[in-house]
């Protein structure tokens, strides 16, 4: 590819063959900014890797990498190190950028020199693209704030939503592969610390939320970590050694004996559906009824999903079983 890039875009793919076209025709369909879209593939075994040699052999922009398995944290750290743009945004497989969103983001660093990274609002959306909520909410449900130079609180923004630039990343330190899992929150704590985060306030990002999600198949292991990447950040931040709290977190991997999420796979499933259809029942949609009918499947036991089912019924706004 000739010229160098303003934003390098960074993929990490791992079996999602069935929305990868989507995904990237959303990215590579802006051409409002230049940029170049790097994806890694991580150990694909479900034809993802064809897919994405396709899309490079037709585009210039695209970089593809192929590796062996390793997880998400190392997939994005091998390509950030790949970016020559002056900014890196994030996008996951199965959610798509809104037209704008690049030249949006990119604009608001080059006008603000204290900024790190920057994000936008984005939609919620369910599995098969019901929106869950408003999207002029924008912000949705943050975990936890960052707090920038003037005392301004923000939300954390979604992992997909931001664009950071690179000088700011690397002395940051990367994302760190001690955090298998929310890898995101950890950078953020620490890209607050070299600069401000501001949001585009427009809805420029779609995410779809998956019942096979990290979210929703590892969220007590998903949890811990983000609870040690606050611990972290507070050893940090008083000038003490983080080595302990990194080794706790490295320990947190799939199959390992420190990974929660074993015990926990199939009621977050159910959590996950539970809350798609919890979404819906709030708009009074009628396909909330599968998402409980779901939850109830993964586990009998799941007693709101059956309240919610019941509750349904009795005020007639879904059609009965």
């Amino acid at each position: 590819m000739s010229g160098t890039p303003t934003v390098s875009v960074v993929t990490a793919v791992f079996n999602g063959a069935g929305e990868l076209d989507e995904t990237m025709a959303s990215v590579l369909g802006q051409v409002d900014c230049p940029l170049e879209y790097i994806l890694v593939d991580d150990g694909s075994t479900d034809g993802s890797a064809a897919i994405l040699d396709g899309w490079a052999a037709r585009d210039p922009r695209v970089v593809v990498v192929h590796q062996q398995n390793a997880g998400l944290t190392r997939a994005l750290i091998r390509g950030c190190r790949l970016a020559r743009g002056d900014y890196i945004a994030r996008q996951d497989v199965g959610d798509s950028s809104l037209p704008g969103r690049f030249s949006a983001q990119a604009a608001l660093l080059r006008q603000d020199a204290g900024l790190a990274f920057t994000a936008c609002y984005h939609q919620l959306v369910g599995p098969r693209g019901e929106a869950l909520a408003d999207p002029a909410t924008g912000l949705g449900a943050a975990p936890n704030r960052l707090e920038n130079r003037d005392g301004s609180s923000l939300p954390s923004p979604h992992h997909g939503t931001v664009m950071f630039r690179k000088a700011a990343y690397l002395q940051a330190g990367e994302y760190r592969p001690e955090f298998y899992f929310a890898q995101d929150v950890d950078l953020w704590s620490r890209l607050i610390e070299v600069g401000d985060l501001a949001y585009v306030p427009r809805v420029l990002y779609q995410v779809k939320f998956d019942l096979a999600s990290i979210t929703a198949r590892h969220r007590p292991a998903q949890e811990k970590l983000r609870s040690l990447a606050a611990e972290a950040t507070s050893l940090r931040r008083a000038g003490k050694s983080e080595a302990d709290v990194l080794g706790l977190a490295s320990a947190i991997r799939p199959g390992g004996p420190a990974d929660l999420q074993a015990q926990g796979a199939r009621d977050g499933r159910a959590a996950a559906a539970y809350f798609v259809g919890s979404c819906l029942a709030q708009r009074r949609d009628p396909r909330a009824r599968a998402y409980f009918i779901e939850a109830l499947r993964r586990d009998p036991l799941h007693f709101k999903s059956w309240y919610k089912l019941i509750l349904a019924a009795l005020t007639a706004w879904v059609p009965p079983l």
